[in-house]
């Protein structure tokens, strides 16, 4: 359909020098040379309307697909924007990163390095999302938020407020860690798991469920919190710990290698507790 089309925007000959690396940049405005429909047929850019900004007519956005750059935004270096995904407001994307499927970049957030937002992802706010960093399947990043390193975000993870994600870490499932908590390491987020206030969740560690971590509490190491678990205050939840159902871990309590939590209760083999 496309094809048949033919060419859907074209290059002005309004332009502008930016300065990235300390090496000058110049930036073309966009023009739509017809209408722009969307998969479900509605005109969402009108034939003749301006644009954001591209550094080149070729590669920074696709001739194909609905996908379009508004407002001020800018897309530069071998950064790609594609399929249906909108970038909009003073949003830049660069480097090599790529914007594609029904995704989104608003505001004034910047996607960079070789990071990828994709399936209904969004990034807007002042968010950052760069180096590896993924966003799949309908993930958030807002606020002031940052996303950095290979750490993957997919079904539904939400990452805001001052919030840091980074290293290997991986989040799905409706998981939610903002104000300024922190989750890195490889450490694993599943199944509507919150990590807020300035709680750390890192290394190998694994939270899932509907836990909850916040406070300054920290889990980490192989730890291992689900169900309705609760850590928060300056608790530590680390090496080979299991804390699971309704246990609370909270005060200074340090709940270490071999000790299971059930319901409160602690169950020890070569158990170590500490901070009672």
């Amino acid at each position: 359909m496309d094809k048949k089309l033919g060419k859907k925007y074209q290059l002005t000959d309004e332009t502008k020098e930016i300065v990235v690396g300390g090496k000058k940049v110049v930036l073309h405005r966009i023009q739509a040379l017809r209408d722009i429909v969307n998969d479900e047929g509605i005109v969402i850019v009108k034939a003749g309307a301006l644009g954001g900004w591209v550094e080149s007519g070729w590669w920074n956005l696709s001739q194909k697909g609905a996908c379009w750059i508004y407002d001020e935004a800018k897309v530069f270096g071998r950064a790609r924007v594609c399929d249906n995904a909108r970038v909009g407001g003073s949003a830049a994307v660069f480097q090599d990163a790529r914007v594609c499927n029904n995704s989104m970049v608003l505001e004034h957030a910047k996607v960079y390095g070789r990071a990828e937002v994709c399936d209904s992802s969004y990034v807007r706010g002042d968010a950052e999302v760069y180096d590896r960093a993924k966003l799949n399947d309908m993930a958030k990043v807002f606020g002031q938020a940052k996303v950095y390193g290979q750490a993957k975000l997919s079904w539904g993870a939400c990452v805001y407020d001052q919030a840091k994600v980074y290293d290997r870490a991986d989040l799905r499932a409706s998981v939610r860690v903002h104000d300024q908590a922190e989750v890195y390491g490889k450490a694993q987020l599943g199944e509507n798991a919150e990590i807020f206030d300035n709680a750390r969740v890192f290394e190998g560690a694994y939270v899932s469920g509907n836990a909850r971590v916040h406070g300054n509490a920290q889990v980490y190491g192989d730890a291992q919190v689900y169900g309705f678990a609760e850590i928060y205050d300056n608790a530590k939840v680390y090496g080979g710990a299991y804390v699971y159902e309704e246990s609370i871990i909270c005060g200074d309590r340090e709940v270490s290698h071999g000790v299971v939590c059930d319901t409160g209760r602690f169950i020890s083999t070569s158990a170590n507790e500490h901070g009672e």
